[in-house]
């Protein structure tokens, strides 16, 4: 649990938000529960099994996304596993 809150504050920035209404600031906390959930999941599941396939939980869209954001990053293209993605 407090890995999840790790990554709801430096992942998804909730403390740094300024909303206007409590409205704004719910409907982005569920967002942002959602994200960091999803980062934790993936983060563990990339250190766990690093061979496993990345299109198990990312759609093709997503995948040529963190393509283009790994080539970007590092000039290389990328495997479609969850490990090149989530290294530093």
């Amino acid at each position: 649990m407090e890995c999840w809150h790790q990554v709801l504050k430096d992942v998804c920035g909730v403390e740094t938000r300024q909303m206007k209404s409590a409205t704004a600031l719910q409907r982005t906390l569920v967002l942002d529960m959602i994200v960091a959930w999803r980062t934790l999941l993936l983060c563990r599941l990339g250190k766990e099994q690093p061979n496993l396939p990345a299109s198990l939980h990312y759609s093709a869209q997503e995948l040529a996304i963190l393509d283009a954001y790994k080539k970007n990053r590092d000039n290389s293209t990328g495997s479609h596993s969850l490990n090149p993605y989530f290294r530093g």
